[in-house]
Parts: C-alpha cells; structure tokens; sequence
C-alpha cells in the first residue's frame, strides 16, 4: 500500500467527520492536510499534530512551538499551533479559514479544487507552488481505493463521484497541457 493511499485511508473518516455541515470540503482538507504535513510525516504532524502547518499569531492562545519555517522569502523560525489530536487540527483549519474575511470566497467555492484555488489567491500559503502540489495528487487512484471507505462512512454517493470526475478531468488537462493551473 502506497504512503498516499494509507494516508487518505487513515484521515478520510476524519475529513468527513470535520467537514460535515461545514462550508470546507473534505477533498481540500485531505489535499492540504496532505501536502502541508508531508503525508503526515513531518515533524510538525507527527509530534505536535500539526497538519497544515497553522502558526500561532498573538491570538492563539494554545500550545505553540517554534520551528525553522521553508517561506518563498526564506526559511525563518516562526511559531506554529500545537493540537491535542489530529481532530484537533482538522477542526481548527476549519475554524481558522472561517475566521478571516480573506478567505470567504475559498469558502464559497462549488468544488474542492476551485476551493484550493481560491485559498492560493487568498494568500493562504507563503509557498505559491503549493497549489499545484495540492490538487495535483494522484487523487484518481486513491478516490478509487478509498472509495468503498468512504460509503461505509455514508459519503454521499454524488460527492465521492464528483471528486473522481473532477480528479480524472484535472488529471487530463495535466497531461495534455504539461503545466501549472
């Protein structure tokens, strides 16, 4: 089993879980939670359960920690969210994009991927590359493997089909266009 496929496996149900009768897909928080925390193998999700690499400005009132953050402008130390769980985290993201006007037309987007999109615009990640990172995996593949999870969890039939069309038509205009979005 790919480190993909285990990752979407083990923090699917979560996405789910968060996101229901939120205004976040799942899809953006598995992506994003997925690129930010080198499939949840970085240091900041593994011992700080920290999945999308949040920093603690003057009004995070919770655990922090500092690390060396990889900015386009240079790594610098900053200070980043500490969480309790991965529950934790996945909530707060949600919380946190609901929390600032930037982000309003991310949450107001009609799919996951223009979601994203809308995020990168919204200067959600100090990485520009990020974006492409994030809806670019190979999303198909693992849609499909993970797919029978997600009914048993009660996904919506129309959501987990509407995922993988839009992966597979993303997945071609890569192919044919050999470029960034």
């Amino acid at each position: 089993m790919s480190a993909q496929v285990s990752y979407f496996e083990k923090f699917a149900p979560l996405a789910f879980k968060v996101a229901k009768n939120t205004n976040v897909y799942p899809q953006t928080i598995l992506a994003l939670s997925y690129y930010e925390s080198g499939r949840g193998l970085s240091e900041l999700a593994k011992r700080y359960n920290n999945y999308f690499g949040i920093k603690a400005g003057n009004e995070w009132k919770g655990k922090k920690v500092n690390f060396l953050s990889d900015e386009t402008t240079g790594a610098r130390r900053s200070d980043f969210r500490v969480y309790a769980s991965p529950e934790d985290s996945f909530k707060d993201f949600i919380k946190f994009l609901n929390t600032y006007s930037r982000y309003k037309p991310a949450l107001a987007a009609l799919n996951w991927q223009e979601q994203i999109i809308r995020l990168a615009a919204s200067g959600y990640a100090g990485n520009p590359t990020w974006k492409q990172a994030a809806i670019k995996p190979d999303f198909i593949k693992i849609l499909n493997q993970v797919k029978p999870a997600l009914k048993s969890l009660g996904a919506p039939a129309q959501l987990i089909e509407a995922g993988i069309f839009t992966a597979i038509l993303l997945n071609k205009y890569f192919q044919a266009n050999d470029k960034d979005i």
